[in-house]
């Protein structure tokens, strides 16, 4: 393991890298879509340059070959290889634009890039290739976050599956609505103290940062279940009162249902 490694693998427009390159990481960000990964090696040339951060413009997947991309041209963060989720986001009124991309296996990029202290995984609707990925690979990173679904209690419920089986036995759920009111603590638990603001759609403190407890794998599977009873109820894309619109009944819906927001980050550790 490179203790001063980490794989940002999703990385968007760079919000997570930004992140993990101020506290004083070599990077290896992972990014599908072409005009992403162009503008965010023209962002951070000088890393680039150094050697600290390695752009790979590839997409994840559990073989390599080309596949299809699909860019969401309303809201680049759902930009996707999984063809249900691209659906899924056209019936929020959005459009995609398919694109033909390479695909690799995370294993291949850790095999030729080294193996991190902590990965963030976040490749909307794929994230479980990055898990099974690293089945075949001897040491594991220390700490793995990953997108959890808010829509499928079975998908996250496999997530935590091939997290223990990789041998992870602690875990944290982190609320993504809350990560830009995160505070970098001081002195750092992780890396270099920065005074760091997180933009929406950043995935934050990372590590032994991270807010609140370890829990077991039961108390988060039971967690979990409440976060999905709660979106089955009143979340906004697929829960039964979700055409409610009147403000007080909302504002109802949300104290009975505290966490039907349901965008949420597992985080794990040995």
């Amino acid at each position: 393991m490179n203790a001063d490694l980490i794989y940002d693998v999703g990385m968007h427009k760079g919000e997570d890298t930004e992140f993990y390159l101020r506290k004083g990481f070599r990077v290896v960000a992972i990014e599908a879509n072409p005009e992403l990964a162009a503008a965010c090696a023209t962002r951070f040339k000088e890393p680039v340059e150094k050697g600290r951060l390695t752009i790979v413009n590839k997409a994840i997947n559990d073989a390599p070959g080309a596949i299809d991309f699909y860019i969401n041209e309303n809201e680049s963060v759902w930009s996707t290889a999984n063809l249900h989720w691209a659906k899924r986001n056209e019936k929020r009124g959005t459009t995609n634009t398919v694109i033909k991309v390479d695909a690799v296996t995370i294993a291949s990029v850790i095999e030729a890039h080294g193996e991190p202290y902590f990965m963030k995984v976040d490749i909307e609707g794929n994230d479980i290739f990055c898990l099974t990925g690293l089945r075949s690979l001897g040491e594991k990173p220390k700490f793995i976050s990953v997108e959890s679904s808010a829509t499928s209690e079975k998908d996250t419920m496999e997530q935590l599956d091939v997290l223990a089986e990789l041998g992870y036995t602690r875990f944290k759920i982190v609320s993504q609505h809350d990560v830009a009111r995160q505070t970098c603590p001081n002195p750092p638990r992780e890396g270099l103290f920065v005074d760091h603001s997180f933009t929406w759609g950043a995935s934050g403190l990372f590590g032994e940062e991270t807010p609140g407890p370890w829990k077991s794998l039961d108390q988060v599977r039971s967690e979990y279940r409440r976060i999905h009873f709660d979106c089955r109820m009143a979340g906004q894309n697929a829960g039964i009162f979700r055409k409610v619109n009147r403000w007080k009944m909302r504002r109802l819906l949300g104290r009975m249902f505290p966490r039907s927001k349901g965008w949420f980050d597992t985080h794990a550790t040995y």
